[in-house]
């Protein structure tokens, strides 16, 4: 069964799915399941606060995701990149040895429903520019802020 439970944080209001012993979505939006907080829910809610107070760089939290394997690539090497770090969607799409496929990370990357612990904010525009963020450049901008000044 997939439960759901909501938290505040300084982002905002986050959706933390689980299924099983697995977070399956952390979003800004609604997620599907039973509202019901869970021993799996809380604990990544936990490890969130220790990542927005500077505490944590890596997450320690079972997750499952799904998608093509071109995505699922997209999304493993996005875990990739070092916290307080970018990398372009160009990097990412060398990265997983695709090189052309720049625009094809970007659309992977958008369908990433586990934010922040799957490091999505860290991919920028090849020009230097942020690009988008779960329709919130301005989540994107303090993401970015925060691990820059915690390295």
């Amino acid at each position: 069964m997939r439960f759901v439970w909501y938290y505040d944080f300084p982002i905002g209001k986050i959706a933390i799915a689980s299924e099983g012993e697995y977070i399956t979505d952390i979003t800004f939006d609604y997620a599907d399941g039973v509202e019901h907080e869970t021993a799996e829910t809380a604990a990544c809610a936990k490890e969130l606060w220790e990542y927005f107070d500077g505490e944590r760089r890596k997450f320690d939290i079972k997750i499952k995701y799904g998608g093509t394997s071109f995505t699922r690539a997209v999304l493993e090497a996005t875990m990739k990149i070092p916290y307080g770090e970018t990398r372009s969607y160009g990097d990412v799409a060398r990265m997983v040895h695709n090189p052309r496929a720049a625009r094809a990370v970007g659309n992977a990357i958008h369908r990433n429903r586990l934010l922040i612990v799957i490091p999505c904010h860290r991919i920028i525009q090849g020009d230097g520019s942020l690009g988008g963020y779960a329709g919130r450049e301005d989540i994107k901008r303090r993401l970015l802020s925060l691990e820059k000044h915690n390295i």
